[in-house]
C-alpha cells in the first residue's frame, strides 16, 4: 500500500469517527430534552395534585 493511500484512509476514518460522534451528541441531545419534557410534566401532574 502506497503512503499517500494510507493517509487517506486514515483520514477517511477520522471523518468517519467524528460523524459517528457528532450523531451521538445529537442523539444525546434529544433524550436530554426528552427527559427534560418529562420532568416538566411530572412536575405539573405533581403540582396539579398538590392543588
Amino acid at each position: 500500500m502506497q503512503p499517500r493511500q494510507r493517509e487517506d484512509e486514515k483520514w477517511a476514518e477520522q471523518i468517519k469517527k467524528e460523524r459517528q460522534f457528532e450523531e451521538l451528541e445529537h442523539l444525546f441531545s434529544k433524550a436530554k430534552r426528552a427527559q427534560e419534557n418529562v420532568l416538566h410534566l411530572f412536575h405539573e401532574a405533581w403540582q396539579g395534585n398538590r392543588a
